[in-house]
C-alpha cells in the first residue's frame, strides 16, 4: 500500500476503526508527482459521527469551573475528541491534494497523522471509562470547513498546524490544570500528552511555513497572508478565561514578536462588530461644509486626530472594530491589554476597503459629521436594516453649533444662563460695545470644541484683535456666540445616551478639568458625585440651585429628570452619545452659583471616554484622563497608563490614572 492509498483509506473509511488504522508494515511513499484531488464535502464517517445539520443545537463546552461534575467533563472530552478526528481526517487530506510536496513534508505529516490517531484514541478510552458514547452530543464541522479548502502546503500549516494546533497549546495546557484540581489525575495526564505532542505540531508547522513562505515576509506576515476568510489569527488562541500559553509557543519555536502580535491579535468569534472612529475635528467639518467648502486641517489638527485616536478604544467591545489612522504597536497594545483594557480588532484606515467583504454590525464614528457620513457611505448597505448603529448623512449643522444652547435654554426656560446668537459683525459689535461696560466677555465660534478658538476679552482690551477675531469667524462659520465671561470654580458634563426610539438615558456626571482660558485639559470621574466636587458645592448641587420654567430644581433633579425630556426634542432624528456641558462659578461678594447649561454636544465626548475607562480599568475608584501636550513634558511619561502610543505621540499624550478621595 502507498501512504496515497492510506491516506485515501483513513479519509473516506465510515468506521472509527477505519480512521484509526495504523499504517500497514511496508507502506511506501508515493513520488512527487503534480495531481489534485477533489475535496469531498466532508469526509467518510459512521451516521452517529455526522457532524451537526444546520438548526440542530449545539452542545454548550463547559468551563473548568464545571468540570468538578462528571456530565460535563465527559462532554469536554466528547468536544476534544471530535477535534482529534478531524485532525486525523484533514492530515489525511493533506497527503492527498499535495502529491508534489516535498518528502520531508509527507513523512512529518503522516507521522504527525499517527500521533492524532493516538490521541483520538485516548480520549475514546476515557470516554468509555466514563460511560460516555461518541456521538451522543452534537459535533461540529467548523474546523473541517476553514481548512479543507486549502490549496497550498502553506495554508494547511498556517490553518491546521499554526492556528487550531496552536489554539490547543492554551485549551490542552489549561484543562490539564483543571482536570488534576477536581482530582481528575487520568484526563489531566492525557492532555499533559497531548500538549507536549501539540508543541512539536506548532513546532512542524512553523518550520515549514519558514520553508514555503517569501524570503522577505515574517513568520506573523506569511501565516496572516495564509488564513482565509473567515479565519483569522483569533482561532489561533482560546477565548478569554483560558489564559494564553506564552511559554508553550516559545517552546515551539514562535518569536516574541509574533507572540506578542497574537496575544493582543482581537477579532469577532461570531457577532458583527460595529466600527469605530475617531474624528475630532468634526464641528471644523460641519463648519466648512455648511460654507460650501472642504475642512483643510492644519498640523494640529492631524496631530489631534492621530494622537488621540487610540481613545476609542474605550468605547469598543472586544467583538467591534477600532479603524485607526496609525495604530499603536504591538508592544503598547500589550500594555493596555495587561492592563485590563479589552481591546476590538484594529484594523488601519488604509485598510478599509477589506470591510466591503464583511458583514458589519454597524457605525460608531466619534460624530456623524461629513467627513465620518462620507468615509462610511460605500458600505452604507453592509449592515442590516436593524442595526442599532446605521449609516446616515451627516447631522445637520445645527446640531453642532452652540446654538443648540440658546434653543434648550429658551425651551426650559432656563434662568441665570445667558448666552446670545450673532449672525451679523453689526449686531455683534452693538452687543459689544454695550455690554463690556458690566464685566467681561467670552467670545466662541458657534463651531467649536473644547475651548479651541474662544476669545475672552475686558474693556482694555485692543479693539483690533476683537474685531479681527469677530470678521475671522463669521469669514468662516455663519454665527458667534457671546456670553458673560464668569469666574470659573469648576465645570462638570452630564453624559446621555439617545436611543432609535428616542429614549433618553442618564448615564454619570464627570468634571472636567480646565486651564485658566477655558480649554480643555481632562476629565475625571467618580462611583458618586460627591467623590468628584468640593463638599460646600456637593451640599449647593443637591439643594435648589437651578431654575427652570419657573420653579427651582436640585442639580440631580434638573440633569435626570427634566434635561432628558427636551434633549430629544432639541435633536430630533439624532440618537447616540450626548454631553452637556455646565460649570459653578461665583460672583465677586457672592454665593456660588451653578450655570447649568454651557454646551450640548450630539456626539462622543472626552467624558464619555473616561466614563468607559473607569468601568473597565477602575470602577471603584476615582479616575483621571489628562491630556498632555509633548512639549510640556520634560522626558519622563507622567504616572498612569498611557492611551496612546508614546513612541508614535507627537503633540498629544492621554494618560488614565487613578485619584485619591
Amino acid at each position: 500500500m502507498t501512504v496515497r492509498e492510506y491516506a485515501e483509506s483513513i479519509l473516506l473509511a465510515n468506521t472509527l476503526e477505519g480512521k484509526l488504522a495504523p499504517p500497514p508494515a511496508g507502506m511506501t511513499l508515493d513520488p512527487p508527482h503534480k495531481g489534485s484531488y477533489q475535496t469531498p464535502d466532508l469526509p467518510g464517517r459512521p451516521e452517529l459521527l455526522m457532524p451537526r445539520r444546520s438548526g440542530e443545537t449545539r452542545t454548550k463546552i463547559p468551563s473548568s469551573e464545571q468540570l468538578g461534575d462528571e456530565d460535563h467533563r465527559s462532554v469536554l472530552l466528547h468536544f476534544f475528541c471530535n477535534h482529534e478526528l478531524i485532525a486525523v481526517e484533514l492530515m489525511a487530506l493533506a497527503l492527498l491534494k499535495f502529491p508534489d510536496a516535498p518528502d520531508a513534508f509527507r513523512r512529518g505529516l503522516l507521522h504527525t497523522l499517527q500521533e492524532e490517531q493516538v490521541h483520538t484514541r485516548l480520549y475514546l478510552d476515557r470516554m468509555a471509562a466514563t460511560g460516555t458514547v461518541f456521538g451522543e452530543h452534537s459535533l461540529s464541522r467548523m474546523i473541517w470547513d476553514h481548512i479543507a479548502p486549502m490549496t497550498s502546503p502553506i495554508e494547511y500549516v498556517s490553518r491546521l498546524s499554526l492556528t487550531f494546533e496552536q489554539s490547543n497549546l492554551d485549551y490542552a495546557n489549561h484543562y490539564s490544570k483543571a482536570f488534576a484540581r477536581v482530582g481528575d489525575e487520568t484526563t489531566s495526564g492525557l492532555l499533559a500528552q497531548i500538549y507536549k505532542d501539540e508543541i512539536a505540531h506548532v513546532g512542524y508547522g512553523l518550520k515549514w511555513l519558514r520553508r514555503f513562505k517569501k524570503q522577505q515576509e515574517t513568520d506573523w506576515d506569511a501565516w496572516h497572508r495564509s488564513l482565509a476568510h473567515p479565519l483569522t489569527p483569533v482561532r489561533a488562541k482560546a477565548p478569554g478565561g483560558i489564559p494564553f500559553n506564552r511559554e508553550g509557543r516559545k517552546k515551539a519555536g514562535l518569536d516574541d514578536s509574533f507572540i506578542e502580535q497574537l496575544q493582543i491579535y482581537q477579532r469577532s468569534r461570531g457577532r458583527t462588530p460595529f466600527v469605530h472612529f475617531f474624528n475630532p475635528n468634526c464641528e471644523s467639518h460641519a463648519a466648512a461644509s455648511a460654507m460650501g467648502t472642504a475642512f483643510q486641517g492644519n498640523k494640529a489638527s492631524r496631530h489631534l486626530e492621530e494622537d488621540l485616536e487610540a481613545l476609542i478604544l474605550a468605547n469598543a467591545h472586544p467583538d467591534d472594530l477600532a479603524l485607526l489612522r496609525i495604530p499603536p504597536s504591538p508592544h503598547h497594545l500589550k500594555t493596555l491589554k495587561d492592563a485590563g483594557l479589552p481591546l476590538p480588532e484594529i484594523l488601519p484606515l488604509h485598510e478599509k476597503d477589506e470591510l466591503a467583504t464583511r458583514k458589519l454590525g454597524g457605525f460608531c464614528p466619534w460624530a456623524w459629521s461629513p467627513d465620518s457620513s462620507k468615509l462610511f457611505e460605500n458600505l452604507a448597505d453592509n449592515p442590516t436594516s436593524n442595526t442599532l448603529h446605521p449609516w446616515r448623512e451627516p447631522l445637520p449643522t445645527d446640531q453642532f453649533s452652540k446654538k443648540l444652547t440658546s434653543r434648550i435654554v429658551e425651551q426650559l426656560d432656563v434662568s441665570n444662563n445667558e448666552s446670545h446668537t450673532f449672525s451679523s459683525l453689526r449686531e455683534a459689535q452693538s452687543f459689544i460695545e454695550t455690554n463690556l461696560v458690566t464685566g467681561p466677555l467670552l467670545l466662541k465660534p458657534s463651531l467649536g470644541c473644547a475651548g479651541r478658538g474662544h476669545l475672552a476679552i475686558e474693556r482694555n482690551s485692543p479693539q483690533e484683535r476683537t474685531q479681527s477675531w469677530l470678521e475671522k469667524v463669521l469669514n468662516e462659520q455663519d454665527a458667534l456666540v457671546i456670553e458673560p465671561l464668569l469666574p470659573r470654580l469648576l465645570d462638570f458634563s452630564a453624559l446621555y445616551d439617545i436611543s432609535q426610539n428616542g429614549n433618553v438615558r442618564f448615564l454619570a456626571f464627570t468634571r472636567l478639568i480646565t486651564d485658566s482660558r477655558g480649554h480643555y485639559r481632562g476629565t475625571q470621574v467618580a462611583p458618586k458625585i460627591g467623590n468628584l466636587f468640593p463638599s460646600d458645592l456637593t451640599i449647593l448641587f443637591h439643594q435648589d440651585c437651578i431654575s427652570a420654567g419657573g420653579k427651582h430644581y436640585s442639580g440631580p433633579a434638573f440633569y435626570k429628570r427634566l434635561l432628558p425630556r427636551s434633549l430629544s426634542t432639541l435633536l430630533p432624528h439624532y440618537h447616540g452619545p450626548v454631553a452637556v456641558d455646565a460649570l459653578f462659578y461665583q460672583p465677586e461678594n457672592s454665593l456660588a452659583q451653578v450655570r447649568p447649561i454651557v454646551e450640548v454636544n450630539a456626539r462622543c465626548s472626552m467624558g464619555r471616554i473616561a466614563h468607559n475607562l473607569r468601568r473597565k480599568l477602575s470602577p471603584d475608584s476615582v479616575g483621571q484622563l489628562t491630556i498632555h501636550r509633548t512639549k510640556e513634558l520634560s522626558g519622563e511619561l507622567p504616572t498612569g497608563l498611557a492611551i496612546n502610543d508614546p513612541g508614535k505621540a507627537k503633540s498629544f499624550l492621554a494618560v488614565w490614572s487613578e485619584v485619591p478621595f
